[in-house]
């Protein structure tokens, strides 16, 4: 299947055949950062896996070598392209590059410390640690508009493969936005789950609802 056909939109198929549609997204973070491994926090600024990221990566990839995808979507960041590059090499699919996966943008937070920022913007930090509803951040992208984009997103490429598997590689925070649109319940929770660096994740969509399968598997990063 070409790239171009792969980024087209959804074909109403029409009809009743009777069986149940589903999509199967697999859905991974890159590797740990130069940024991550500081305390610094990356939003859409560039940042690259170090030698352990690289490991990470390449761990994931024996994982899903054997694995088969439709396509493995990948934010244009470096970090995460850098980490679906390493997983196509060993699994075959093509790689697609799509800002629509990039991390939040998180404006005036970016390449920040997060000590830093909780002296600078100590409003903000409050906002993401309670989880607010919304989080309106100067010169980057609000809560609500960030979790708009990964929902339509995420519904778009259901419903451009259906009955098929793809491989999503993309950002914690993106993750975290996928969970919550797959789960409901409102933009504010008390806790957030963790999102590990290569951190395996799968989502169905069945017919017109969603199931999560799994969140957060780092067993490929276990040594035997």
């Amino acid at each position: 299947m070409k790239a171009e056909e792969l980024l087209a939109p959804p074909v109403d198929r029409g009809g009743n055949s009777g069986e149940l549609e589903f999509t199967e997204l697999v859905a991974v973070r890159h590797g740990l950062t130069d940024a991550n491994a500081a305390g610094v926090l990356q939003g859409q600024f560039e940042s690259n896996l170090v030698e352990a990221g690289i490991r990470q990566a390449e761990r994931l990839a024996g994982r899903l070598a054997r694995e088969s995808f439709a396509a493995i979507y990948a934010s244009d960041l470096a970090r995460a392209l850098a980490t679906a590059r390493i997983v196509a090499a060993a699994n075959g699919a093509p790689v697609i590059p799509d800002p629509v996966w990039r991390e939040w943008h998180l404006g005036c937070l970016e390449n920040v410390s997060y000590g830093e920022a909780g002296e600078r913007y100590p409003e903000l930090i409050d906002a993401f640690r309670y989880d607010a509803d919304d989080i309106l951040i100067p010169d980057g992208e609000s809560k609500r508009a960030f979790y708009d984009r990964i929902g339509a997103a995420l519904e778009a490429v259901a419903a451009r493969h259906v009955r098929q598997r793809v491989l999503i590689v993309t950002h914690g925070g993106v993750l975290q936005a996928m969970l919550k649109h797959v789960l409901g319940g409102g933009n504010t929770w008390k806790f957030l789950p963790r999102a590990a660096n290569t951190g395996y994740n799968k989502f169905v969509r069945r017919d017109r609802g969603w199931q999560l399968c799994c969140w957060n598997d780092t067993s490929h990063l276990v040594d035997p």
